[in-house]
Formats: C-alpha cells, structure tokens, sequence
C-alpha cells in the first residue's frame, strides 16, 4: 500500500499554517526573551565588574595614602632620632666639661688650705 502526498484541503492548510506560524512566533518570543535575559545578566556582570575596579581603586588609593603618611612619619622619626643624637652628644660634652670643672675645683679646695 503506497501512500502519495498529503493532501489537505484549503481550509485545513490554512488551519495548518496558522499553527506552524504561532509556533514559530511564540518560539521567537522565547528567543528573544531569552536574549533578553542574556542581555540583563551581562549588564549585571559588567555593573559588578565596574564596581569591584572602583573597590579597588578606592582601596589601592587609601593603600598609597597610607603609604605616603608612613614615609612622613618615617622621615620624622628619622628627623628625631638624629635631633635626639645631637642632643645626647651636646649634652655628653657639657657633662664632661662641667665634670672636668668640678674635678679641678675639687683638687683646688683640697690642694689649698
């Protein structure tokens, strides 16, 4: 038994197009729904993007602010111990000088009657 063309009548081709046409369009629809989500997901993707290099950025300009107040406060102390060196030889030094002096007033009074 050989079965030939299908052969339907107009009202039912029509019937039949009508379908195969609300198929594809409903299809369509979800394409582009889907491209839509696509599309939303990757703007979500690149605001998160955006955000963590502007996190970062914060985060390594207050790393560079610290860094610039350490090498100030560095530079101070530096400043201070050698102020403080100065200061401890300057006072070495008129510390012997008033012990030297004390030494011969000391060996005056005993020296003289």
């Amino acid at each position: 038994m050989a079965h030939g063309p299908l052969v339907f009548k107009n009202e039912e081709h029509s019937i039949l197009k009508k379908e195969i046409m609300e198929f594809f369009l409903s299809l369509i629809n979800v394409m582009v729904y889907l491209l839509l989500c696509a599309t939303v997901f990757v703007d979500w993707n690149c605001f998160q993007v955006r955000l963590r290099d502007h996190l970062l950025l914060n985060y390594f300009s207050t790393i560079a602010a610290f860094y610039a107040c350490c090498v100030f406060v560095q530079q101070g102390i530096d400043e201070l111990e050698k102020c403080h060196h100065n200061q401890h030889s300057s006072v070495q030094s008129e510390l012997k000088k008033e012990m030297s002096l004390l030494q011969k007033r000391i060996l005056m009074d005993t020296v003289s009657p």
